[in-house]
């Protein structure tokens, strides 16, 4: 499925490699930050997919599971300069979030005082 989205016929893939091992290997190649968030993205969301259906190992804490890798994923993301988070099931940019707390508010907070009201 990722092989067809990103115009690839296959994803590298010989006979000696898994599926998963390709993806690997396909994202210590490539230069693409596109590419390897939206792999990212895909891979979380079947991690919580698969964590959080009913009877995965029979785990009560299932759902913890998964909150645990997304809680990792986005400690490494600041370690490698990738200004990106997973949050509801989706990457996005941590600059929208800054830009919306240090752009947007500021000016709606101000017209909420006494003065500004219509």
């Amino acid at each position: 499925m990722l092989a067809r989205e990103f115009g690839l016929f296959t994803p590298a893939k010989n006979d000696y490699e898994t599926d998963f091992q390709a993806i690997c290997h396909y994202l210590m190649r490539t230069n693409d930050l596109g590419q390897c968030l939206e792999i990212i993205e895909m891979s979380f969301k079947l991690i919580v997919a698969y964590t959080d259906h009913y009877q995965y190992r029979n785990h009560s804490q299932r759902r913890a599971i998964s909150q645990k890798a997304i809680t990792k994923l986005n400690g490494r993301f600041p370690l490698h300069a990738v200004g990106y988070e997973f949050l509801s099931g989706q990457t996005i940019r941590k600059e929208s979030v800054a830009l919306q707390a240090n752009s947007v508010m500021p000016p709606l907070l101000l017209l909420r005082q006494k003065g500004f009201e219509a």
